[in-house]
This record gives C-alpha cells, structure tokens and sequence, in this order.
C-alpha cells in the first residue's frame, strides 16, 4: 500500500524520483526501493515525505481519507490532483531549480529562517 501511495503522490506533484531523493538527501535507487515496496522508509523519511507531498503521514501510510479537513474517497483526491489545470500550468512554467527549490522548502521546517536567508541573498545581489 504504501509503495502505491508513494508514487502516486509523487506523479500527482510532478515530482521525479530523483528531486524526491535529493530532497530526502538518499539515493535515487533507495527512493526507488521504496515505490518498489523492496524497502519500507523509516520515520523520518516519511515525516518528510509528508512535507514534500503536504499530506499527513497517515495518509502516506492508508490509514486516512482525510485531506484537508474533508473524508474523500482517495482516488477520488488523486485524480483532483492531476486535473487542476492551474497547478499544472504552474508546475509546467517554473525550471527544475525552482521545482527543486520548492520542494526544498516543503521539507524544511524553520520556513521564516529561509525566506529571510534567500531575502539576504538577494539584497547582496543587488548591491
């Protein structure tokens, strides 16, 4: 169940598994492992997975049908996913950096911490 789960978050954010990987800091071939159901991850590549799919560790597990407050049949949020013209419009008009960016900021937890570093960057830039 949770190998299906896996993939289908990250096909459903248009992720590879090579930008999961990164993000998770393993191989692509363990992420790989993981979509096979060769390997299980532990908790702490599934708490960040949670974040770079911005789901509940639970749904990621099948335990939940819950998504943002709201029971929906699961396949049912899948097929949302992939149909919302805008997200894919979006996802489609920004480079792999930004995408990699993006899922970067998913992960981490201090979100303020890195606006202002990528605010101060910027501000350097410019001098």
């Amino acid at each position: 169940m949770i190998k299906k789960k896996l993939k289908d978050y990250r096909k459903a954010n248009k992720l590879t598994q090579q930008q999961v990987a990164d993000a998770l800091n393993i191989e692509r071939s363990t992420y790989a492992y993981y979509e096979n159901g060769k390997h299980l991850p532990n908790v702490g590549i599934l708490s960040k997975l949670s974040r770079i799919y911005d789901v509940p560790i639970d749904c990621i597990l099948g335990n939940a049908k819950i998504h943002d407050n709201v029971l929906e049949d699961e396949s049912h949020f899948y097929e949302e996913t992939k149909q919302n013209k805008a997200d894919d419009d979006f996802l489609s008009s920004i480079s792999k950096i930004e995408q990699d960016i993006l899922i970067l900021f998913r992960v981490i937890r201090d979100k303020d911490a890195a606006i202002n570093a990528l605010k101060k960057i910027s501000q350097e830039e410019d001098n």
